[in-house]
């Protein structure tokens, strides 16, 4: 009889204490602890958000060179002479076109011509022309006032302007060489549907012709521009490309 009470006594402990420590454990897994606010020293510096640049029906707007989608003016200048000098007959310079090396960007638009003879003037240098050609502006705003505007301003690199006009006025020449070498240059141009077309005479048998015309999308600019030097045989095009950009960017 004691034995079979010890065992009973024994058993009713153990029903207790199992029952107190299954009241006393979680209902579920713990819940992870509330996070702390980080201080402003480890939060990380807030990154800005671009402005997205609206699609442009016009011309008119800032834009910038994209050099990846655009050809390498001094390949393209190479592939006409069939050689790999440069296109003023010196040795090809460090690193080529794209990017460094090369011909110095900035020069578009009458960055670094120096005098320009004015459109149809046959005295225009082919050296001078050659170099206009491989030498694109990086950075260009135009002006615009609608979409068959007679008169459409390109401003380039250390704010050298181009003026085309579509009207078919007749260009003033410069007075003398310093006015020649200050203002604008000065083309007449002509409307192709949606290309805006420039020709220019270079030396006596040569010629360059230049077309603009939108991406469909608005948002990129392209530049074709055509050189032929008919004694030697030259001819070069070269495709650029222009994506819209904010003032600011």
């Amino acid at each position: 009889m004691w034995s079979m009470g010890r065992t009973i006594l024994i058993t009713g402990t153990g029903l207790v204490l199992a029952t107190a420590a299954f009241g006393q454990s979680a209902p579920g897994p713990l819940a992870p602890p509330p996070p702390q606010p980080a201080s402003s020293e480890d939060a990380p510096p807030p990154v800005a958000k671009r402005v997205q640049v609206a699609p442009r029906k016009t011309f008119a707007g800032d834009w910038q060179l994209n050099k990846d989608e655009s050809d390498d003016p001094h390949r393209r200048v190479q592939q006409a002479h069939g050689t790999s000098r440069d296109p003023n007959n010196g040795p090809t310079m460090g690193g080529g076109g794209w990017p460094g090396g090369g011909w110095p960007g900035g020069g578009g638009y009458g960055g670094n011509r120096g005098n320009r003879p004015p459109q149809g003037d046959p005295g225009a240098s082919e050296k001078e022309k050659m170099q206009e050609l491989v030498d694109p502006t990086i950075r260009l705003n135009v002006e615009q006032k609608e979409p068959k505007a007679p008169e459409i301003v390109f401003t380039g690199d250390q704010s050298h302007r181009l003026i085309l006009y579509t009207d078919g006025r007749t260009l003033d020449k410069p007075k003398d060489k310093k006015e020649q070498q200050q203002g604008p240059e000065e083309l007449l141009a002509r409307w192709d549907g949606n290309k805006l077309i420039t020709e220019e005479q270079v030396g006596k048998k040569g010629s360059m012709t230049r077309s603009y015309e939108l991406s469909p999308d608005g948002l990129q600019l392209f530049e074709d521009v055509h050189l032929n030097l008919g004694k030697k045989n030259t001819d070069v095009t070269i495709h650029y490309v222009y994506d819209a950009v904010n003032p600011a960017e």
